[in-house]
């Protein structure tokens, strides 16, 4: 069974080229295809759940509710507000910034900036390097635990790139600890992104 969990949950981060219907055309996150329409991937989106509006950047959409990315041995999905831009070409990069408000509205007292962070720094890292090659790394990352979080005296921050099929995929999340006198500051981020992978890359 979780194999099985793990296994889905990767499929919809994967990008699998052996799945691609035209030789120009680069799966992505959710079935997606790099360079496809704006009115086919809306309509693929709808049949996936997962409608999309305009947002304030010109050519980039959002989905109307998170996306919801359950992993083995959490009980609490991760959430995901999803946003698509399109250029020219069609679409170009899918971004994926965690809704962590949400999640801690969520957790009901259990769940909070401190602990997400090192369970998403953790998690995620492990799920996505088990489907791509690591290009780069700089800062905390998978390294990250409550106490190196707690005793930080500012930013934390993480910047990876790994190597898929045709693309690149790019994770950066920052944790401000909070300050002495109140312990609700502090402040934590995380965005993953997929990007057609640049020609010579």
């Amino acid at each position: 069974m979780t194999k099985t969990v793990i296994s889905i949950a990767l499929l919809m981060f994967a990008a699998v080229g052996t799945a691609q219907t035209k030789p120009d055309q680069v799966m992505t996150w959710n079935g997606l295809h790099f360079h496809d329409g704006e009115e086919a991937v809306k309509e693929q989106m709808a049949i996936a759940g997962l409608p999309l509006k305009a947002s304030e950047e010109k050519g980039s959409f959002r989905t109307e509710k998170d996306y919801e990315l359950r992993l083995a041995d959490l009980r609490i999905p991760f959430l995901f507000k999803p946003e698509l831009s399109f250029g020219p070409s069609g679409l170009e990069r899918v971004t994926l910034s965690l809704d962590v408000e949400k999640m801690v509205a969520d957790g009901a007292g259990k769940l909070d900036n401190l602990t997400l962070a090192v369970i998403a720094a953790q998690d995620l890292h492990n799920a996505i390097s088990s489907k791509y090659a690591a290009l780069d790394q700089s800062g905390a990352c998978n390294r990250a635990t409550v106490g190196s979080l707690m005793n930080s005296p500012g930013l934390v921050h993480c910047d990876e790139r790994w190597k898929g099929e045709s693309q690149t995929v790019t994770v950066s999340w920052s944790y401000v600890p909070p300050r002495p006198w109140n312990q609700n500051t502090s402040r934590f981020s995380y965005t993953l992104s997929y990007r057609l992978q640049a020609s010579g890359l």
